[in-house]
């Protein structure tokens, strides 16, 4: 049962690191923050952030809380499998593995539409 809890956690970090290099590989440039949609120039309301530039903080900052949460998740998952026996798999176990897998990816699709 510990191998298998181990294999979760690094199974978790590789998905997470992966998660996070994706929208680097891509290849793709980040929006000009000076450039609106539609054209116009995004910063000529001083003070006034661009509906862009919003979008992307507020898509990183949830990113940044979910990747908290996972990390706890898999620190829980761990202890969890550390005290299972290995005769008897822990229905706690299987919940906590499945909120990890939603979650990493629900992170890692959010990274792909940034």
């Amino acid at each position: 049962m510990k191998r298998a809890g181990l294999a979760a956690v690094l199974a978790l970090t590789l998905i997470t690191g992966v998660a996070f290099s994706l929208h680097s590989q891509r290849g793709m440039p980040m929006p000009s923050p000076g450039i609106g949609r539609d054209g116009g120039r995004d910063g000529d309301r001083p003070g006034i952030p661009s509906p862009t530039r919003k979008m992307l903080k507020e898509s990183f900052e949830q990113t940044q809380k979910d990747v908290a949460e996972l990390s706890v998740l898999a620190e829980e998952l761990k202890a969890e499998t550390e005290k299972a026996d290995a005769d008897q798999l822990s229905l706690t176990i299987m919940k906590k593995a499945e909120a990890i897998e939603k979650l990493a990816e629900r992170i890692k699709n959010r990274m792909k539409n940034l």
